[in-house]
């Protein structure tokens, strides 16, 4: 596939995703949270550099939309770290699937770190990144 082809499909992926993002604001809503399209392009970059950074490549829109909504309800998030957070949290869950040589599913690895995250970690960003997975 040459790189036009290829930049066309991400292209796709990336307005699907922004879409997808935009319309989690139905669930986060009611946990006092928004994302603006501004701020759903700044995820998407965010982990657009991940994904780089750890080699990775993703065929399906979905990691980011489920770390949103698994971790819009927890109690050491807030309007004002949210956004930031949420860029974390996509690249701990990519460390953590090249760390653990994908044998956890998405869903297992996402429940887990949420549980650290609230439970172990109280929402130590650094923590669960350093010594969760361990």
């Amino acid at each position: 596939m040459d790189n036009e082809n290829i930049g066309l499909i991400l292209g796709k992926i990336t307005r699907k995703e922004l879409d997808l993002i935009e319309k989690s604001n139905v669930n986060i809503n009611k946990f006092g949270l928004t994302i603006t399209r501004e701020e759903a392009k700044e995820i998407i970059i965010s982990k657009n550099e991940t994904l780089k950074k750890y080699k990775r490549i993703e065929f399906s829109s979905g990691v980011t939309e489920k770390i949103i909504y698994i971790f819009s309800d927890s109690a050491y998030i807030d309007r004002n770290n949210y956004i930031d957070t949420i860029k974390d949290l996509v690249d701990i869950f990519y460390n953590f699937k090249n760390e653990t040589e994908d044998k956890l599913t998405d869903d297992e690895l996402l429940n887990f770190m949420r549980e650290q995250f609230d439970d172990v970690c109280y929402g130590d960003l650094g923590y669960l990144r350093d010594t969760c997975l361990e």
